[in-house]
């Protein structure tokens, strides 16, 4: 029997960075930050807040793409941001 997708997932996340107790197993390292985002006023798009050009809490997280902890930032070549 196949193993559902999300273990799957895990276990190869784990076979390429190893399982290090108190991390995320992709993106381990990061920092989070929060502010207000501006709408885009101008834009005719659709009606969701981020069109309307007032101003939301945002929360944003930066991180670097491996699930070991210790390297340096963009040591892969590579930074990735989240936000909502």
């Amino acid at each position: 029997m196949t193993s559902p997708l999300e273990v799957q997932i895990v276990d190869a996340l784990n076979k390429r960075s190893g399982c290090i107790p108190g991390f995320r197993r992709n993106h381990a390292k990061g920092v989070v930050t929060g502010g207000k985002l501006l709408g885009f006023p101008r834009c005719v798009v659709g009606k969701a807040a981020i069109f309307s050009g007032a101003r939301f809490p945002i929360t944003v997280r930066f991180s670097d793409s491996t699930g070991i902890p210790e390297p340096s930032e963009g040591a892969d070549g590579a930074s990735r941001m989240a936000w909502r």
